[in-house]
């Protein structure tokens, strides 16, 4: 699935906004980079993209207060209007975002894989709380929310997903060091876990109810629901201990525990290049833009082969990929060069993705970029094609 064109219409300082995702001779471009200075609606933007992309029932869920995004200076409501791609088919999508109390109305479903990044992209496992049964709204609500991305537990089979562990790590280590010849990096290991072991710790006998999400939380067990803040259902107490254990309540709604199999930190060792030596990390130890850079790349070879429902070669992977805060942690050098790496590594994946580093800018062609910039007069938010000379 891939992004053709992009029109939003009524969303905060977008008053209108119209972005092709196309070369001129019609072919999709598989890598868009939105640069702008802050408050200049980027995130935005490509949360209006995952919305479009992520189909009625998931962008209800994931768009919270939609009278956030309207425009105070008008009585206009947000509005999307996407084409997409897909094999053998035109797909497009209208997504009105509603005043308060209101239901949101969205037109057209795109089918094939799509997933997006935010802020939040580290090595730390994603927090109880955070896991859902849907995997597709976990995978695009990281734009939304600061969500830690599954990334290396793919390799651990927690929270149920799981992955050929052989051919994933192999996956991996591919994009990172052969393809994206990620800096000072030489070899990345990750032991397959143990056989979890699942044990009863509390008897609580609970009765689930409706759609509800229940999860285990400060010893206690919390609900959830869509659009609704947590409510504590039971009070436990029992001790956690999150490195080793994932809490859940079972069948006989009672709480229970399965180990992780050892901590990550005892599972994962990133092998680097230190001046004319080499030494053997845990993943903890990594700079926070490695975490940035190997969650993402993780995370996008982990659900592309749970979305396919086998294991897939890099060139294999297709579909659409959003990046907030491309550079993340990144120093200067690294940022030039993320680009055309990622490209290298995932040659069929779509990206769009947002920057205010003018750094990441020099590593792109002139018609992958499109600068945001704020009119003087109006107040809108307006984009341009950037043709800069890029030497």
């Amino acid at each position: 699935m891939y992004l053709r064109r992009l029109t939003i219409t009524g969303c905060r300082s977008l008053s209108r906004i119209d972005l092709p995702f196309e070369h001129e001779r019609g072919e999709p471009r598989l890598f868009t980079v939105i640069h702008g200075d802050s408050a200049t609606c980027k995130t935005t933007l490509l949360r209006m993209i995952a919305l479009a992309a992520a189909g009625p029932a998931r962008a209800a869920a994931l768009v919270g207060d939609a009278a956030a995004y309207r425009d105070p200076r008008s009585d206009s409501l947000p509005r999307i209007e996407a084409r997409f791609d897909q094999p053998g088919a035109e797909v497009r999508v209208t997504v009105e975002l509603p005043a308060s109390g209101e239901s949101l109305r969205h037109q057209g479903e795109p089918a094939g894989f799509v997933a997006a990044y935010g802020a939040g992209r580290a090595l730390q496992p994603p927090q109880e709380s955070d896991i859902t049964d849907d995997l597709g709204y976990a995978r695009v609500a990281g734009v939304f929310r600061r969500w830690a991305p599954f990334g290396l537990a793919f390799a651990h089979g927690t929270f149920g997903v799981k992955v050929d562990h052989a051919k994933f790590v192999r996956a991996l280590r591919s994009a990172l060091i052969d393809r994206m010849r990620m800096a000072d990096l030489v070899d990345v290991r990750i032991d397959p876990p143990a056989e979890p072991k699942t044990e009863k710790i509390a008897r609580t006998r609970i009765r689930r109810e409706g759609n509800a999400r229940y999860y285990i939380q400060g010893g206690d067990v919390w609900a959830v629901e869509s659009k609704q803040p947590a409510r504590l259902v039971v009070k436990v107490g029992v001790e956690m201990d999150y490195e080793r254990y994932l809490y859940f309540l079972d069948g006989d709604g009672d709480v229970a525990r399965r180990s992780r199999g050892g901590a990550p930190a005892d599972l994962e060792r990133f092998t680097l290049r230190v001046g004319a030596k080499t030494v053997t990390v845990p993943s903890s130890a990594l700079s926070h833009g490695q975490q940035a850079l190997v969650a993402l790349v993780a995370d996008v070879i982990g659900y592309a082969c749970v979305e396919a429902g086998r294991p897939l070669e890099l060139d294999a992977i297709a579909g659409l990929v959003i990046v907030d805060d491309l550079d993340l942690h990144l120093d200067a050098r690294w940022q030039g060069e993320l680009v055309p790496a990622l490209q290298r590594a995932f040659p069929r994946v779509q990206f769009v993705a947002s920057t205010r580093s003018p750094s990441v800018l020099t590593g792109c062609k002139a018609d992958q970029v499109w600068t945001l910039t704020r009119d003087e007069t109006s107040g809108d938010v307006v984009a341009a094609p950037w043709r800069a000379a890029m030497h």
